[in-house]
């Protein structure tokens, strides 16, 4: 029956056990693989021990303890010389200890190998108790006398290495550490990862422009712009460079305007180059210098209207970021408006930074642009050209040969309000009865102006008041000028209030002919009726509308019938006062 395997530490406690009872009691160390077992007891010599539970067999790793008395078992690795929990039935635990005649070194823990770029790999171990110096295998190699970190410089790219680390002291050499393997960076960091686009055609899939083949393109689906195809890289890399390997066509040539892009997040991207003034065709060689995960190549336009954006391949290049290398991201962020167009930002100094990069954005999830094209060498900078009443994002991140750090804080800040320069008022001409209101709107030029107070006043409160707000009310009949103010009054504008009379106008007809009864006589066909109105306004005679003259007299033509005929005169002055109706009756001659 195979136990769990258990891992445990070398421990100098001895116990009585079914196992040190008897002497003809052993313990058998097999090691998984064809390979000769060694019979082990609690009085094994440390060297038995070692021989038996080191990887001194080329590619065996794995041992398993067998109780001879029982067929109970349990697998463990090299390295591990305590095995604890070995159970002999269902109720009886019992602890297996294999002491050596004197106690070692431990075998150092924590064995780290990673590729730092193409040439080099780094190796760590955390230290060892009572160790004076390490050995280090190295792909088959001892190399004596090392320490951590030790860095395994001059190798090929894209080449495997193995390690394992083991104690040295004067009291002898601890077990060797279980091996652990690196590979160096091709150089081409983004070949096989995960790639989306903001569209494909099927058959040119987003994969295809990092798959390595010269014969697989991606293609966006239509050939509208702007498209994208980005590339995750696993981790924040130092990227150094972007080979774009552009589709072009004899019968079509073209070429392609677009902007890399760099984002830690998938979410805020920075602009690391701008070729939107491109006219290279087919491959174009980009050198970078930054450190992002995500890397985004926005396609803006192209000089052939008839294609969508496409490339057979995009091969970034660079290397592993080294996380102690890269500075820490600048703290203390702060921005400040100096007048309506700059802003002064101040940060605090970084340990191991070279400089410092600005970037600036005008939303807090929108994309940030580097301001500087040299690093900046102070914790200081001020972003001048910008215009007024506007909210500006800004990060900071530190500089030096290892790439950028990650971005500081996002703060914002707003530049300073711009000064009045002009004023408008609507309406600008008003009529009103007496009683009645009207609202004015005055607005400022820039309309986020600094000091934007409004003085109203009236040339005439008799005829119209004004309020602070604008509200006009009529008073009495005649014309006032309504003035709207502002900047101390350096800028004007005015509206013209017209209060109308509200009494109801009269009419006066002259008599056409001879009175007779109920009815004026008059020459038969055409009657030309006159009078007077008391105001200005509009006159009908039996709807006809009357000429009306300046001294407000007026005639109109009426074609009348045999008989009786009804004469009817309304009218309306020009606050839409009517009059009460006239009229008379006329009987034309036969």
């Amino acid at each position: 029956m195979m136990l769990p395997r258990i891992n445990g530490t070398c421990s100098a406690e001895r116990q009585e056990t079914p196992f040190n009872r008897s002497r003809k009691r052993s313990v058998v160390s097999l090691p998984v693989g064809n390979a000769k077992p060694a019979d082990l007891s609690p009085d094994s010599s440390a060297s038995d021990i070692e021989a038996a539970t080191n990887t001194s067999l080329t590619g065996i790793t794995k041992y398993r303890l067998v109780n001879r008395a029982s067929d109970r078992a349990v697998e463990y690795v090299s390295g591990q010389a305590s095995i604890q929990g070995i159970k002999f039935d269902a109720s009886n635990a019992q602890v297996l200890t294999i002491t050596p005649t004197a106690a070692g070194l431990a075998a150092p823990t924590g064995l780290t190998a990673k590729a730092a770029g193409q040439s080099q790999i780094d190796v760590t171990w955390n230290d060892a108790n009572g160790a004076a110096s390490y050995d280090l295998f190295v792909d088959g190699a001892l190399i004596s006398g090392v320490s951590s970190p030790y860095k395994h410089t001059g190798l090929d790219a894209s080449s495997t290495h193995t390690y394992q680390v083991r104690a040295r002291s004067s009291s002898g050499s601890s077990l060797w550490s279980l091996p652990v393997q690196a590979t160096t960076t091709s150089g081409v960091i983004s070949e096989g990862k995960t790639a989306t686009a903001s569209s494909f055609q099927t058959g040119n899939n987003i994969e295809y422009a990092n798959d390595g083949k010269a014969g697989t393109r991606w293609a966006a689906v239509t050939n509208s712009y702007p498209q994208w195809w980005k590339v995750d890289l696993g981790d924040i890399m130092h990227i150094t460079k972007l080979e774009s390997y552009w589709y072009n066509s004899a019968t079509y040539p073209r070429y392609y305007q677009y902007k890399i892009e760099g984002s830690n997040d998938d979410v805020t991207y920075t602009t690391l180059l701008d070729r939107t003034d491109n006219k290279t065709q087919g491959l174009t060689t980009d050198t970078l210098d930054a450190a992002f995960r995500y890397l985004r190549v926005t396609v803006t336009g192209s000089n052939y209207s008839g294609g969508s954006a496409s490339s057979y391949e995009f091969k970034v290049y660079g290397e592993p970021v080294h996380e102690d290398s890269v500075p820490a991201p600048p703290a203390n962020l702060t921005a400040k408006a100096a007048g309506d167009s700059a802003i002064d930002l101040n940060w605090n100094a970084v340990e191991q930074a070279e400089g410092y990069s600005v970037y600036r954005s005008d939303k807090a999830d929108g994309e940030f642009v580097k301001l500087n094209d040299e690093v900046l060498s102070s914790t200081t900078h001020t972003d001048t050209g910008l215009s007024a009443s506007t909210e500006y994002f800004y990060i900071v991140k530190a500089v030096n040969a290892a790439g950028e750090s990650a971005p500081s804080d996002v703060v914002s800040v707003k530049t300073d309000q711009p000064h009045v320069t002009g004023i408008n008022v609507t309406p600008e001409q008003v009529e009103l009865k007496e009683g009645e209101t009207a609202q004015l709107t005055a607005v400022v030029t820039p309309v986020d102006a600094g000091d934007t107070t409004i003085k109203w006043t009236s040339s005439d409160t008799g005829i119209a008041e004004v309020s602070d707000t604008g509200k006009v009310t009529a008073k009495s009949p005649g014309t006032a000028v309504i003035t709207a103010a502002a900047a101390g009054g350096e800028y004007t504008a005015t509206a013209r209030i017209t209060v109308l009379d509200t009494a109801s106008p009269t009419i006066v007809l002259d008599e056409p002919g001879k009175l007779t009864g109920n009815h004026y006589n008059v020459e038969k066909g055409t009657l030309r009726v006159t009078g007077k109105i008391s105001e200005p306004g509009i006159v009908l005679v039996n709807g006809v509308q009357a000429d009306v003259k300046d001294d407000l007299t007026f005639s109109a033509d009426i074609d009348l019938q045999p008989g009786m005929n009804r004469i009817e005169v309304t009218a309306s002055d020009r606050a839409g006062n009517t009059a009460e109706p006239v009229g008379y009756n006329v009987v034309p001659s036969k």
